[in-house]
């Protein structure tokens, strides 16, 4: 029941847009008090539940054993059975959190696309670097305006030169991803597959939040 109930929920706000991950049973005390209701995608439409819809729904799938592949049961009794929800809708909150992109390697790998900036050619990690736009010796910051993403044959060329005296020239300027880019997440376990109606699976870094 505990590693249930530390299973992860993906929070919408009112108007269906991607807010945040919470655990099960976070998600249970919203769903409890009214101020979320559970959301699922039915032939391509969004079906709502409040607690005793979804209760019901949940019944049914126990007696004529409608199961979804992935349906876990967090309570599973003669009075009331109740199947884990991975979606729910916030129902007093129609904003987005204001949140910025953390800049590290990873997220400039996912935001440049794995793609020279330079050249414009994709590449595996393993065959890529992170190039100072203005170089560092020049007084170039660590910014999401000045870190791009390079392959090792263009950085060598560009090495501590400015893109003038390197006469090389970026395929896109750089710049911080906003919000809606950033929400995305890795769908780690099929059971989650409904998230794809939501958010993005390109990678990125998403916390647990309690």
């Amino acid at each position: 029941m505990e590693c249930i109930l530390e299973d992860k929920v993906l929070v919408l706000n009112r108007n269906y847009l991607p807010i945040n991950v919470v655990s099960v049973k976070r998600a249970l005390k919203k769903i409890f008090k009214q101020t979320a209701e559970i959301v699922t995608v039915e032939s391509n439409q969004y079906c709502n539940y409040n607690f005793n819809s979804w209760a019901e729904l949940s019944g049914l799938k126990k007696e004529f054993a409608d199961f979804d592949e992935f349906d876990e049961f967090i309570i599973d009794s003669e009075i009331i059975k109740f199947v884990v929800p991975r979606i729910i809708r916030v129902l007093n909150y129609d904003r987005l959190p204001k949140r910025t992109v953390k800049l590290n390697r990873k997220n400039i790998y996912s935001r440049d696309n794995n793609t020279c900036q330079y050249c414009g050619k994709q590449f595996p990690i393993s065959k890529l670097n992170i190039d100072h736009v203005k170089p560092r010796s020049k007084g170039g910051k660590n910014s999401w305006k000045n870190l791009v993403c390079s392959c090792h044959k263009c950085n060598a060329n560009k090495a501590a030169k400015t893109l003038k005296e390197a006469n090389m020239k970026l395929i896109k300027n750089p710049c911080e991803p906003n919000y809606s880019a950033a929400f995305k997440v890795t769908i780690q376990h099929k059971k989650y597959i409904t998230w794809k109606h939501f958010v993005s699976t390109i990678y990125w870094n998403i916390e647990l939040n309690e």
